[in-house]
């Protein structure tokens, strides 16, 4: 969708920035694809054994939305954090200028990171006509969102790519709710405390990045700074979100049990 957005209006807002889009935005799938290989990719076929229990099926699509919230969240506020970092150590200092653009998409891919598990859900209950529409609502908001603030330049496109998931979840889980008796509320509970802790990751991370006493060297700051940042994450997880190590396993034994 962002792709297709982009392409829409590729003629207005520049070729350079469309290369500088799609390397941000390349930056970030090869993350969000390796999160998905190794927990969303399992869920469908998990979700679909259960599809009967709803009860269960709910608990287990919880679980699993927290359980990727606890893995992505952290990753892609490192991405976040240290975008200006990054972007120079993979792709060079010619590159320096696409490094907000990474910031941005990698802010929304915390909001986004979890919602493969609605269309897992989706699928398994058989509902594929839903599944369907959401990916049709998902397109229409981004290009809709891309033709309201291209004017405004590259940073803008990249902020609205990212924050339209603040409208595609709510869809998302209202769907998912024809499946299983699950609210919006009962999803943003089982995601706050992940928000809440990766939230003060980054606060930490960030004032460590800004300080005077680090040397310039970027692979430094980027070693420390994310160091820093992963173990406060840590720490906050402990503190906000205690149940998550309980629900990783719980997730875990419904995926071997598919």
């Amino acid at each position: 969708n962002g792709r297709i957005g982009v392409d829409l209006n590729g003629a207005k807002i520049g070729t350079q920035a469309v290369g500088l889009f799609s390397v941000g935005r390349r930056d970030v799938r090869m993350e969000s694809e390796s999160i998905a290989a190794t927990v969303g990719r399992v869920a469908m076929p998990a979700f679909a054994n259960i599809q009967k229990d709803k009860p269960r099926l709910k608990i287990a699509y919880l679980n699993a939305v927290q359980s990727v919230s606890a893995i992505a969240c952290p990753i892609f506020a490192t991405l976040a954090v240290f975008s200006n970092e990054i972007t120079v150590l993979a792709l060079g200092s010619t590159w320096r200028e696409g490094a907000p653009v990474l910031c941005f998409l990698a802010l929304g891919a915390i909001l986004a990171a979890p919602t493969g598990m609605t269309g897992s859900v989706l699928l398994a209950g058989g509902r594929a006509d839903l599944r369907l529409l959401l990916g049709s609502a998902n397109l229409i908001i981004t290009v809709a969102l891309f033709l309201l603030v291209y004017p405004y330049g590259l940073q803008a496109v990249a902020a609205a790519f990212a924050f339209r998931m603040l409208f595609v979840i709510p869809i998302g889980v209202v769907l998912v709710g024809k499946v299983i008796p699950v609210s919006v509320l009962e999803y943003l509970r089982a995601i706050a405390p992940i928000l809440v802790a990766t939230a003060i990751g980054i606060a930490c991370a960030g004032t460590v990045r800004w300080q005077s006493f680090l040397p310039t060297n970027d692979l430094t700051v980027l070693l420390f700074g994310g160091t820093v940042g992963g173990i406060i994450n840590r720490i906050a997880l402990g503190l906000f979100a205690d149940g998550t190590r309980h629900r990783l396993i719980d997730y875990g034994k419904v995926l071997l049990n598919r």
